[in-house]
């Protein structure tokens, strides 16, 4: 399966997670990793958001792609 943000899309995510983790070692913790959330189907399509401990920024509309014949089987 693919996940393909636009570039603007990638912008917006890269910004949420730079001012966290920049918070975060301005603090003097270590900052903690993001969460890509897509969601599949539904009544305005396949959507995507970036979750950071309790913040959430929606990143809109995203393609979703099943690549056929991605798995290799190893038996």
């Amino acid at each position: 399966m693919t996940i393909e943000l636009s570039d603007a899309q990638c912008e917006l995510l890269r910004q949420f997670a730079r001012l966290h983790t920049r918070a975060h070692i301005e603090a003097g913790v270590e900052p903690p990793g993001l969460r890509l959330e897509i969601a599949l189907g539904g009544p305005y399509g396949d959507d995507a958001c970036v979750v950071l401990g309790d913040q959430r920024r929606e990143l809109g509309e995203v393609a979703v792609r099943v690549v056929q014949g991605a798995a290799v089987d190893r038996e």
